[in-house]
This record gives C-alpha cells, sequence and structure tokens, in this order.
C-alpha cells in the first residue's frame, strides 16, 4: 500500500477513535450532570429550611419536605401561590402577593417576616431569582431568634471567661489542635510578660521559652499529660524564674492550654532559707547540747559535735546519713542507751514518734555509765524530728540536793513553835509552817493555794485585835506586807493571847512575817513583876523595922551604957572584984550591941541608898595604923598574938576614912573575935608593884574563917569557939559593901583543916605620899548619889580586875556603884 494511503487510514483511525472518545466524554458528562443534579436534590429535599421553588415561564410549583413541614401541607402536595398564600395572615397575606409577583415578574429579591392565619407561627420568607427560577426560603423565626439567643449568649460567656483569663495575673495561653504547636490565644499578662500586645504575639507567634516552650507543648500533645518546666527568662529588665506548664485541653481534643508562674519570689525564699539553714546549723554547732536532725525518711540530715562527743560516735559513719535505728544500733554498741528488756521494741516505739508526734515531749535517760540526759524530741518544721541531748547530771544532783534541803527547811519551819509566813511582792502567801495556820486557826490546804493577804486577813478577822474601821485597817495591813518596812510589836487577840510579830523585809522583795504566842511568857513576868515588887516592898518593911526597932532599942542601951559608966566609975560606992568584973562584961556586951545596933543602921542606909559617904583624901598608911591600934583591947582581951606589918606607904585613896577604918576594924574584930587564945592574927599592907592600888590582908591561922554559906548575908550568923552565935555576918556584909563603895575589891580565902583563911582588900590609891592622918581634909561630906565612889570612871588596877576574876567565893564590880548592891 501506498504511503499516502496508509496514512489516509492512520488518520480515519484517528478520527473516528477521537469521535468515540468524544461521544464518550459527553456520556460520562451527562451522566456525572445527572448524578450531581439528584445529589442537590437530595440536598434541598433534606435541607432543615424550607425551599419554595417557582418556575415562572414553565409554571411549575414544587416545595421541598422542610416547607412543607413548616407550613403544615403534604409533602408533594399542591404547591401553588394560592394554596401557599391562604394560610398567611391576611395583612400578611397582601404584602406577600405583591412580592411574589414582583420576583415573579420582575425578579425583584425581598425579605419578609409573616405569620400563619392561626397566629401560631412567624416565618420569615427570602425570595431570590436564581437564573430563570424564583426561589423562596421558608425559615422558622422562633427558632431562628433561639439560635440568635443562644449564639449571643455564648457569646457574651465567651466574652466574660475571655476577661476572667484576662484578669488573671498568671500568663494563660491556648493553642488549636490544627495549628500544631501554634499559639491561638493568650491573655494580657502574657503579652505583658513578652513585652508587647496580644495581636502582636499571635501574629508574630512569639513563644514563651521559645523553643523550649514549643518542645514542651509536643511532649504534652504527644503523652497526653500535663509537662511543666522550669526556665529563666528576662522581662522588664529583670531575671525572673517561670514554671511552664503545658497540658491537653479536655473539651478541646487535641487543643493544650499552658500557663506560668512566676516563682521569682519563691526562688528567693529557697536561697534564703538556704542560707537561713546553713546559719541555724553553724548556731547549732555551737551549742554545748547534743543535736541531732533527721529528715521525714528517718535520716540522719544534721550532727554536731556535741553530739559525736556524748555518745562517741564515729563521725564519718554519722556523714552517711544512717537511719535512726542505725544510730540506736551504735549507741547501742557502745553501751550508752539505757538498759531494756526488749531493744527491737524501742526502736519502733522511735520510729513511730515520726508519724505520731504532735507536740514536743521530754524524758530522762539514766545511762549505764550514771550519766543523766535530757532528751526532748519535737517536729521539726521542715518534717522529721529534732532530737535535743542535754547532760543534766550535775543539775539533777544539785536539784536533789535542792529538794532534801528544801524538805529539810520545810520540816524544821513545821517544827518552829513562830508562826512563819512569807508573802511575795504580790501580796499573797508563798511560804508558811503550821504554827502560822495554828496561831490563826486557818485551813492548811487552803494556805497551800496562796491566798492574798486581804484573804488572810479577812479569814483571822475573828483572832486580831477590833478596830473601829476593818477596811482601813486590813489596807495597812496590805500595805505593810506589799512594801515590807523592818519593825515589830506586840498585840493582843480576841481570845486572850499575846502574840509578838516581827516584819523582816527579804532580799527579793518579799516579807517575811514571824509571829510567837507569848501568852504564858507574858503571863510569868506578870506574875513575877508583882512579885517582886511585893518582895520590894516587904524588904522596904523590914528595913524600915529593923532602923525603926534599932533606934527604939539605942534608948534604953544608952541608958544601960550610962549606967553602967557609973557603976564602973563606983560614983554610987565602992564595987567588989567580983561586981566590977560584971560590970565590965555588961559594959562590954553593950558597947557590942550598940556597934551591932549602927552596922544594922548602916546596912539598912546602905541598902536603902541613904548612906551617906565623906570623900576626902586620906592617908591609908595612918589609917591603917590607927585602926590596928584600936584593937589592941580586943587583942588583950581574947588573949590572941597580933603581928602587924606594912611595906613602906601605902598611898592616899580618896573617900570616907571614918567608913574606911569602920570596914578594916570590923574584919579586924571579926578575926580576933573567932581566933582562939595564943593563935596570931596577922595585918599586912602593901602596893601593887606597877599598879594603883594597896592591898591590905588580914589572915587567921586559927579556924576563924570557916567555909560557911551566906557568909556576908545581912542576916549571916556565925558562931564562936565557946558556941554562942553572933551576928558577925552583919558586919562582914557591911564591910563588903563600903569597900566596894570606894572602889575596891573585899576577897575571902576560908579556912581549912590544912590552910588559914585571908581577907583581903584592895584599894585604889591615887599615889604614894607620907600624909598624916589630918592633912588634906575639909571637904564637905557628900551624899554618895552626889559623887560617884573612888575610882570610878578611871580604869581599874589590874590586881583589882584579877581579884574580881579569881576563884573566891566573893566577887565585887569594881566600878559598881550603890544601887547595884540595893
Amino acid at each position: 500500500m501506498e504511503p499516502v494511503g496508509v496514512a489516509a487510514v492512520a488518520l480515519a483511525s484517528a478520527l473516528a477513535g477521537a469521535m468515540a472518545g468524544a461521544a464518550a466524554l459527553r456520556l460520562s458528562a451527562r451522566q456525572a450532570a445527572a448524578r450531581e443534579r439528584a445529589a442537590a436534590a437530595r440536598l434541598v429535599e433534606s435541607a432543615p429550611v424550607g425551599l419554595w421553588y417557582l418556575d415562572g415561564p414553565r409554571g411549575r410549583r414544587w416545595m421541598n419536605p422542610g416547607a412543607a413541614a413548616l407550613l403544615g401541607l403534604a409533602e408533594g402536595g399542591d404547591a401553588a401561590p394560592a394554596v401557599v398564600l391562604a394560610l398567611i395572615e391576611p395583612t400578611d397575606r397582601r404584602t406577600l402577593s405583591e412580592d411574589i409577583d414582583a420576583l415573579l415578574g420582575e425578579g425583584r429579591p425581598f425579605e419578609r417576616r409573616v405569620a400563619t392565619a392561626d397566629g401560631s407561627r412567624h416565618f420569615h420568607l427570602t425570595g431570590r431569582r436564581v437564573a430563570d427560577d424564583s426561589v423562596i426560603w421558608f425559615v422558622d423565626w422562633a427558632e431562628t431568634a433561639r439560635l440568635t439567643a443562644e449564639v449571643e449568649s455564648v457569646t457574651s460567656r465567651l466574652r466574660a471567661r475571655t476577661g476572667v483569663i484576662d484578669a488573671l495575673p498568671w500568663p494563660v495561653w491556648w493553642r488549636d489542635p490544627a495549628a500544631d504547636p501554634l499559639l491561638a490565644g493568650c491573655n494580657r499578662a502574657y503579652a505583658a510578660l513578652m513585652e508587647t500586645d496580644p495581636h502582636r504575639v499571635l501574629a508574630e507567634a512569639i513563644e514563651l521559652g521559645g523553643a523550649r516552650g514549643v518542645d514542651l507543648a509536643r511532649r504534652a500533645a504527644r503523652t497526653g499529660v500535663a509537662q511543666s518546666e522550669s526556665l529563666h527568662v528576662v522581662s522588664g529588665g529583670e531575671r525572673r524564674l517561670i514554671d511552664l506548664t503545658e497540658s491537653p485541653n479536655s473539651q478541646d481534643p487535641g487543643g493544650l492550654v499552658g500557663y506560668a508562674r512566676d516563682v521569682s519570689a519563691i526562688e528567693a525564699m529557697q536561697e534564703t532559707l538556704g542560707e537561713h539553714i546553713a546559719a541555724h546549723g553553724e548556731v547549732l554547732e555551737r551549742l554545748g547540747a547534743a543535736i541531732a536532725i533527721y529528715a521525714a525518711d528517718r535520716r540522719m540530715t544534721f550532727y554536731n559535735s556535741a553530739f559525736v562527743s556524748m555518745w562517741g560516735l564515729p563521725p564519718d559513719r554519722l556523714d552517711q546519713s544512717p537511719l535512726l535505728g542505725e544510730v540506736l544500733e551504735m549507741k547501742r554498741e557502745r553501751r550508752v542507751l539505757p538498759e531494756m528488756v526488749d531493744f527491737p521494741a524501742f526502736k519502733r516505739q522511735r520510729d513511730r514518734l515520726f508519724t505520731s508526734l504532735i507536740e514536743p515531749q521530754e524524758e530522762l535517760l539514766h545511762l549505764p555509765d550514771e550519766r543523766t540526759v535530757r532528751l526532748s524530741v519535737s517536729p521539726h518544721p521542715q518534717g522529721g524530728l529534732l532530737f535535743v541531748y542535754e547532760d543534766v547530771t550535775d543539775r539533777v544532783a544539785l536539784e536533789r540536793s535542792h529538794n532534801t534541803l528544801t524538805a529539810v527547811q520545810r520540816l524544821t519551819l513545821d517544827s518552829l513553835y513562830e508562826g512563819v509566813a512569807v508573802f511575795g511582792t504580790d501580796g499573797r502567801l508563798r511560804l508558811f509552817n503550821d504554827a502560822f495556820a495554828r496561831l490563826f486557826s486557818l485551813e492548811p490546804a487552803w494556805l497551800a493555794r496562796q491566798p492574798h493577804v486581804g484573804e488572810i486577813a479577812d479569814a483571822s478577822r475573828m483572832q486580831l485585835p477590833d478596830v473601829g474601821d476593818w477596811e482601813r485597817e486590813k489596807s495597812r495591813i496590805v500595805l505593810a506586807v506589799s512594801e515590807p518596812k523592818a519593825r515589830q510589836g506586840r498585840m493582843d487577840t480576841k481570845d486572850g493571847r499575846t502574840i509578838d510579830f516581827a516584819y523582816v523585809p527579804l532580799p527579793d522583795g518579799q516579807c517575811l512575817l514571824l509571829y510567837f504566842d507569848v501568852t504564858d511568857t507574858v503571863r510569868v513576868e506578870r506574875a513575877l513583876k508583882e512579885r517582886n515588887a511585893a518582895l520590894e516592898n516587904a524588904d522596904l518593911l523590914k528595913s524600915q523595922f529593923i532602923s525603926s526597932i534599932s533606934y527604939e532599942l539605942r534608948s534604953p542601951l544608952n541608958a544601960i551604957l550610962g549606967f553602967t559608966e557609973l557603976l564602973r566609975e563606983e560614983l554610987f560606992g565602992p564595987l567588989n572584984d567580983r561586981q566590977r568584973e560584971q560590970v565590965g562584961h555588961i559594959h562590954a556586951a553593950s558597947q557590942d550591941l550598940a556597934g551591932l545596933i549602927n552596922d544594922v543602921l548602916d546596912l539598912a542606909a546602905l541598902q536603902a541608898g541613904y548612906l551617906a559617904i565623906e570623900r576626902r583624901p586620906a592617908a591609908l598608911r595612918s589609917l591603917l595604923d590607927e585602926t590596928v591600934s584600936g584593937a589592941s583591947g580586943d587583942v588583950e582581951r581574947r588573949g590572941v598574938i597580933l603581928d602587924y606589918h606594912v611595906d613602906g606607904s601605902l598611898g592616899t585613896v580618896v573617900g570616907d576614912e571614918r567608913r574606911l577604918r569602920q570596914a578594916i576594924g570590923r574584919v579586924l574584930s571579926s578575926a580576933i573575935a573567932y581566933t582562939p587564945a595564943g593563935a596570931h592574927v596577922a595585918v599586912s599592907g602593901g602596893s601593887e608593884e606597877g599598879e594603883d592600888a594597896a592591898r591590905i590582908t588580914i589572915t587567921d591561922p586559927g579556924h576563924g574563917l570557916v567555909a560557911s554559906d551566906g557568909l556576908f548575908e545581912p542576916s549571916g550568923a556565925r558562931q564562936e569557939p565557946a558556941g554562942r552565935m553572933t551576928g558577925a555576918g552583919v558586919g562582914l556584909a557591911l564591910c563588903k559593901n563600903i569597900i566596894e563603895l570606894h572602889g575596891g575589891v573585899l576577897t575571902v580565902e576560908m579556912a581549912t583543916e590544912d590552910e588559914v583563911g585571908r581577907i583581903t582588900m584592895l584599894l585604889p590609891t591615887r599615889g604614894v605620899d607620907d600624909e598624916g592622918p589630918g592633912k588634906g581634909r575639909g571637904s564637905a561630906a557628900r551624899s554618895r548619889d552626889d559623887q560617884p565612889p573612888a575610882g570610878a570612871g578611871r580604869p581599874a588596877p589590874r590586881s583589882i580586875a584579877r581579884a574580881t576574876r579569881g576563884s573566891a567565893p566573893v566577887a565585887a564590880n569594881v566600878n559598881s556603884g550603890p544601887d547595884d548592891h540595893t
């Protein structure tokens, strides 16, 4: 075949194929269009709104099921305008008819709201021209209004929630699931943190934390679990620590919600807390108490050097944060725990403290090494427990001693007869004993409650003395206790008791009150005073009686002496030897009686304080010579031997020469009277070496000075060797008092079987001279009340002082006045 023919055949074949393909395409297009129309018809029929189709040129009328349902027509029924208009309210019917005519004739669109004839429903009609067809849409206005209100409500709530989110101080943002991790919205705090506005944040997708924030969001979207991370950002020129959290949105599947918290303050507080903990640890390290801190997991987190020293535990093991039970085991190995039967139970009890201890608790641990440790366990502010150990061995011993001393003092106070009460500065009773309660009839149980002094005064009112204004008196008592001043006094209670009291201020401001019932003492004192007064009256009566009797005796005695003198002078005639001897005895006895009466008078005057003393300087040597010479008659009559010896001059004594001669002569006469015939009586005198004093000693080698009770008592009587009693005691008592009136001392050494008796008189002198008996006289006689005795007002010679301290039974006060011997 020719090429041309071949080409023609090929061309024809191609044309045929193209025509066939075009026909197939047209068929396919018609089928597709039919399918699209069918789909559109189904779409129109299923639409939730009503559709009324009006074909003007062809006169076709049709409405979808939605429109028929809204109008209450049968589906597929007559859709002519007259049918539809008949269902509309008359007023709306006319205007709607005009609108349909204008739509069909002119294609003019419209929108109108109409109601049905019965007014039950309202429709919103929208007429439009679509190509050559006219379409009217029916919408139920009530449903539209409901939906519109609902949309507006949702919109309002959305705006309110958006306002709430904007008002939050924390940055908040959210992400759309369709936008991958990009931001879909944020609040104002987020924008402020990023130093911009919300629109720019969304426009530029400004992420908090940059890539780390995006990665956190992706991780949260991938895991479906909230993710958090802390990072530092710079905002407002400050470096801040932000805690970011990305969390899935449960109300928007696939969406995310993020928020951020500024924890810079927490970070600062943590740093400050760390510094405080470090400083606290340094303080605890310097404490003397042993301290250990255990965390909530029961591991040791802190211990100080005192803890190591107290328990002797190795620091390297403590640095490994051992458990509490392990620490107890280490203590048990070193025998520094109290002995216990069940150690595992003890460990469990300590472990339970971590979950049960609320308030601090204390206990004493008595260790095997005799130490006493006080343990205080308290909850730690950061969780766990704080153990504080304090060695109180010395304190416990001191407290034990103090308690013992307090108990002893309490028993001592209770055993006192005095009532004791101590009041504090607030006026309340702090201490009392049983005697105080008994004195005022108070209950000890009530006093133990520490009542106020005013209450105690009210309770004791029936015992206290009567006062006119009790309230004023009570105020005075309260003031005296509250502001104590040292004072004492005596009061008489209503029941007849006498109580001495004393207020003693204490150094701490408290007041000590002492009460002592002296009722018996006062009664005895009163009785003794009455008896003493009676005795003084009786003694005065006795002295007056003796004086009166003595004067009464002196008159007849003087008559006897006078008549015996006349008989001795033989004026009435001569006497034989026998008569002369008897008259001599009568005369001697009368003189003795006269002397005795004079002694009694002098002694009575001395005791009554009326004895006159003439104080003049007198030479003691001359006075002694005259006294010895005056006793020569008695010496001859008694037949004794008198030995007289004086060493030089004895000095001068200031006193009554007559009374001194009387005293010395009376002592010498007594010695001569009681010395048997043929015996020696020695009189010696001398000056004390280095002293202004003279010593006169009269010695009786016989039994003239025999030990006898009441030797110097005025009523003392002595027995002569012949057996008769004499009143020598009156004379010796007078002598003793006269010597003492002159500042001297009279001492007696009583005679025994082997020793002689000795009377020594010490008289103070003012110097040694050779004055004669009449020199230096001329001063007027004075009462002893007008001038003190010789030697008074100046220190007594040591010899006289020694004599007063001797062992002799007679001693006198050298400087004593006459009233001391009344």
